[in-house]
Formats: structure tokens, sequence, C-alpha cells
């Protein structure tokens, strides 16, 4: 410590070093207790500033951004414990019309820049936060201080291992999945989302193909302005990398949930005006092992045992005709493997028979004609 009272005597690169390792230590010190004894914002706080310090004199320094990011991330943890839920929900939902006129302004106006210069603003910002509000809402827009924080933290992480062949591939990842649950979590907020929109202009696009099954999970996320976002940047992937996910859109594309199945079906028909082939051979590769991994005979014994759920569990005959029609429509395909020609010749005449009545309970809605 008495190294750091004095640092024009130190190399910045040393000076650096000193302030991440003691933001690290502190941060250790925090984890292996947190069980044990009670932090307070002054201990988060002094470990990141600890770490904007390491930053600042050297904005390589990925270790100190990845404490950095870490701290706030736990800060935000710590925050959340403190409000209501309720509270939070509606600050997320507006967040402006939470803070008092005079302060709106200062509260967001410099979450627009990106990057280790806007730290120490960031810092500033923080403490002008605390004056002036509730007790509540200090709290929610410190928890809301903190996400954006660590959002940047892991953005610059993100970046710098772009830059690095070194860089490890299994903390690459970790990072990318703890953007992930910020974005996810809190993309609806503008501003976090203008600093997401940002970070992953330089962030380098493969980063992301680790993380597609997860990106896919969600393209049906019911925030409009995350899945936008969302959708954005799959797109983005499907231009650069289409080999790296064109057969895991051909999987979504045969989703059950339909909002998800019609996001994987929009992005395909984008990807397939620059690469027809690639899409078509893609589509024919996943017909076919879905036709050789799920037989007929396995279809239809799911098909028939979710519409008995739909009709007898909900009462609903409109509902099941609706989910059991699609299946019967395979039906009028002509079978062309050996387990499709069996099927058809064991079953194809009684579920034809099934269906005939179906359509009759359709046009009459009489109970007899489904029974």
């Amino acid at each position: 410590m008495n190294l750091l009272q004095e640092p024009e005597d130190i190399e910045p690169e040393l000076l650096s070093i000193c302030h991440h390792k003691l933001g690290f230590w502190q941060f250790e010190f925090m984890e292996s207790n947190k069980m044990r004894l009670n932090f307070e914002d002054r201990d988060y706080q002094e470990i990141t500033d600890h770490c904007e310090k390491a930053t600042q004199i050297n904005p390589q320094n990925l270790e100190a951004w990845h404490i950095y990011s870490a701290t706030n991330d736990e800060a935000s943890i710590y925050y959340s414990k403190k409000f209501s839920k309720h509270y939070i929900q509606n600050f997320r939902s507006n967040p402006l019309k939470s803070a008092a006129p005079q302060q709106q302004n200062q509260k967001f106006l410099l979450h627009r820049e990106f990057g280790h210069n806007m730290l120490p603003k960031l810092r500033q910002q923080k403490n002008n936060l605390g004056m002036g509000y509730a007790a509540e809402k200090q709290i929610a827009q410190k928890y809301i201080f903190h996400v954006m924080a660590a959002a940047t933290g892991l953005i610059q992480q993100l970046f710098l291992c772009s830059q690095v062949s070194t860089a490890s591939q299994t903390k690459t990842l970790q990072t990318t999945l703890r953007l992930l649950k910020i974005w996810f979590q809190h993309g609806n907020l503008p501003e976090i989302e203008q600093k997401l929109r940002q970070g992953f202009e330089q962030i380098d696009l493969k980063v992301w193909i680790d993380v597609i099954p997860q990106l896919l999970a969600r393209i049906d996320i019911k925030d409009q302005m995350i899945k936008q976002s969302l959708l954005n940047l799959v797109e983005k992937i499907s231009m650069k990398f289409p080999q790296s996910l064109i057969y895991s859109l051909s999987v979504t594309k045969k989703s059950n949930a339909t909002e998800r199945r019609e996001a994987a079906a929009q992005l395909i028909e984008k990807l397939k005006t620059t690469q027809p082939v690639l899409v078509d051979q893609a589509q024919v590769i996943s017909d076919e092992l879905n036709r050789s991994a799920i037989l007929l005979a396995e279809t239809w014994q799911e098909a028939i045992e979710e519409a008995s759920r739909i009709y007898f569990g909900r009462n609903d005959g409109k509902a099941m005709y609706a989910y059991i029609e699609p299946y019967h429509k395979i039906m009028e395909k002509e079978p062309e493997t050996m387990n499709e020609i069996a099927f058809y010749q064991g079953y194809a005449s009684d579920l034809l028979d099934a269906f005939s009545w179906m359509q009759r309970y359709k046009r009459t809605e009489s109970v007899a004609d489904i029974n």
C-alpha cells in the first residue's frame, strides 16, 4: 500500500498489476467469507476502485476487467436483496419516471459512451445518484448502476479476448454466458440495451458461435426490445458464419413453440437470399435425420396421447382437432422408407377412417361423431 501512495515512482504496468492484485485479494476474501461476514457498499466500492485504476492505467489488463465485472455483479445481487421486487419491476418498466426531474438527464447521460474512459464518469455518476432520492429509489438506482458496470466489464473482457490468441476458450465462454444473463434479464432497459448494442459492435462475432444454442433458445422471448436485438445479432452471425448456424436454425424451425418456429423460419429465409444451396442441403439433412431418428409409430403415439390429453383434460374438441390435423396431412404423402411402408400397411386405413370422423365432428360438433 505504501508503494501506491507514490505512484509516480512506479512503472505504469506494475502499478496496474498492484491495483489489480489488491482488488483480487479483497474479492477473494469477500467470496470466501460472504456467508460469515456482512459486506456493505463500501466493501464493493473499494474493490471496484482498485480495478478501475488498474484498467485506467492499463486498458489491456484483462484480469482487472474480470474482477471489476464480477464485483459489480455481486454488488447488484447485494442491492437486489434490499428492495422489493414490486418496485424494481416498476422501475425497470419506466426508469426515468422513478427519478426526480432534475436528475433525469444526469442519470443516464453518460451511458452513451463506451470503453475504459467511461469508468471515472460512471463512478462520479454513482456518487450523485445517492443524493435527493427516497431510500428505496437510491437502492434501485445503485442496483441498475452495478448492472451497467458489470456489463461494461464483461464486454471489455470479450473485446480483449478476441484480440489475444492465447485467451482461454473456457474463460471466454464463461464471460459470454454471464453477459447473456445480464442481457436477457435487463436488456429491456433502453440504456442497457444501447450499451450492449454498442459493445456487440466491438466484440468479434466468433465469440457467439459457442453460445448459439443459448441464443436460439431465447429467440421467442416475450420482451420485444430484447427479441429484436437478439434477432439482429443472430442474423449477423448467420451472414458471417452460415455453416455454424444453419443446422441449429433448421432444428429450431421444427420447434413446437410457434413463435420460436416462426422466428427461425424468418432467419432462414434471410439466409437463403445469400446461401440458397447451403440452406437447401441443410434442410434435406435435417429432414432425413428427423425421419431416421423419429419413426412414424413414435410420432403418432405421442400425437394421439397429446390429442387425448387436450380433449379429455381440457374438454376442447376444436383444439384437439387443430393439433392432430397436421399429423393426418403427413399421411397424404407417399411412403418412402421400408419403415414407413410397414406403418402405412398396418395403420393408414384406421387413421384415414378416424380422420373422416374428425372432419364430420368439425362440421356437426356432435360428441357422438368424435366418440
